[in-house]
């Protein structure tokens, strides 16, 4: 069975994966690379409008722990965000090594580019 698992969203950053994956599927099990399908980096909201998309996805994300979320970056990348403003935008703080990871993880957000990467935005 082959299994991984890999975070991206932008199709050029998932390739090097699915062309791993798919390697590895004709050489270790013969398998037609062709017919491994891959679904990466996305949440589908499916509703009859727009409207009910949106409630939909308001909802997804009441699920979700703000404190929680800012703990979990913090874990991945060393950084506390709890000795910044909330409404600072991280792509310009002061310290290199924040503005370093939010440049490289709103890279891989597509619309994210003009956006401000505040606390909220990188728990949302």
């Amino acid at each position: 069975m082959l299994r991984f698992w890999y975070s991206a969203q932008l199709p050029e950053l998932v390739q090097p994966a699915v062309k791993a994956i798919r390697a590895q599927a004709k050489d270790d099990y013969g398998r037609d690379p062709s017919h491994i399908k891959i679904i990466a980096g996305i949440t589908i909201i499916v509703a009859e409008t727009d409207e009910a998309a949106q409630a939909k996805k308001k909802e997804l994300l009441s699920y979700g722990d703000r404190e929680g979320a800012l703990a979990l970056f913090g874990g991945w990348t060393g950084i506390d965000l709890s000795t910044y403003e909330d409404d600072e935008d991280f792509r310009f703080a002061k310290d290199y090594s924040v503005r370093s990871v939010v440049d490289r993880w709103s890279a891989t957000v597509p619309g994210s580019g003009n956006l401000p990467w505040t606390e909220s935005r990188i728990a949302e």
